[in-house]
């Protein structure tokens, strides 16, 4: 898992608490590896510097970079975006919410490019050919979270809806649904996503 420390999109919670949070994350899967690389870069974090950063570490691996739905809407307006295929396998997963509405040249794209692994792939772990070049849409959809719903829910928390912990006291627990419980404590120990 790849921290995207210095987004050039969007203002975000300070790097230092979204790698905490991310060490947090992979520490309960297994599967998953926090990467501080991004964190190491000094300017902005693009896509196409990081898969570049990687390529050249594995040159004949196939890599994937895995996005939602709604990143894939936005595709064409990443940095060097028609060079991002040249580096990697991009994996798309269906995100709840955001339908299959793409312009017409990301369409042809798709068209020409677009890998969607049947269940017999799937079972056999099966991945397209090559190193880099295909889109691979996964019909299976993503949990229904994300960053904005997240906010909104503990800015609604942190308005007054606190929860009674005990007879004794009362604790703001600013919960959001779908984040793993170590994370929520550090982003309610932290006040983080209120505003």
């Amino acid at each position: 898992m790849v921290l995207s420390a210095r987004p050039p999109h969007r203002d975000s919670v300070p790097v230092e608490h979204r790698w905490h949070m991310l060490e947090r994350a992979c520490a309960d899967e297994p599967r998953l590896v926090a990467d501080d690389r991004e964190i190491q870069r000094i300017k902005a974090s693009y896509t196409l510097d990081t898969l570049r950063n990687q390529r050249r570490r594995a040159p004949h691996e196939p890599l994937f970079w895995i996005i939602g739905m709604d990143s894939l809407l936005t595709f064409r307006s990443w940095y060097r975006w028609w060079r991002i295929l040249d580096l990697a396998h991009l994996v798309v997963v269906r995100r709840p919410g955001y339908p299959l509405r793409l312009d017409p040249t990301l369409r042809a794209i798709v068209r020409r490019r677009g890998w969607i692994p049947s269940a017999a792939d799937r079972k056999r772990n099966n991945i397209p050919s090559g190193v880099a070049g295909r889109i691979l849409l996964l019909e299976e959809a993503m949990l229904r979270v994300s960053s904005s719903e997240i906010r909104r829910q503990l800015q609604k928390a942190s308005a007054g809806l606190a929860t009674k912990t005990n007879t004794k006291t009362k604790k703001r627990r600013g919960r959001a649904a779908n984040v793993p419980p170590s994370i929520a404590d550090y982003i309610e120990h932290h006040g983080l996503y209120r505003s």
